[in-house]
């Protein structure tokens, strides 16, 4: 899920904060979406489920939506799938993806409260 060892406090001017694990699973999403492609490719996938075949067709909608190659929308599907942003379901030989709704409504409810007066 992340990068290296993780760091159970976070570094302020003159001191440090206690992160929560919530708070740190928020780092990992906040990680996971700071990439741009994959940022893009999350906001897509909230907009419609994909489902994806195995037998040459994997990712090819998502490879030609994106101009991504095959590799990367698979790299990119991992880091979502690992940091619970998207949840896939087997559908006999094809994959779907779709947007964790409660991430999702985590997300856009703390996105929310921060830009509100």
């Amino acid at each position: 899920m992340g990068r290296g060892a993780r760091q159970p406090k976070a570094a302020l001017e003159g001191g440090s904060v206690e992160l929560t694990p919530g708070e740190e699973q928020l780092v990992e999403i906040f990680r996971a979406l700071g990439q741009r492609s994959r940022f893009a490719l999350w906001l897509w996938l909230a907009r419609k489920c994909v489902c994806l075949g195995e037998e040459g067709d994997y990712c090819s909608g998502l490879q030609k939506w994106s101009g991504l190659a095959q590799s990367t929308v698979s790299h990119h599907l991992k880091v979502l799938r690992q940091t619970g942003l998207v949840e896939p379901r087997q559908e006999g030989t094809w994959c779907c993806y779709r947007v964790e709704p409660r991430v999702y409504e985590a997300i856009t409810a703390l996105l929310s409260r921060l830009t509100s007066p």
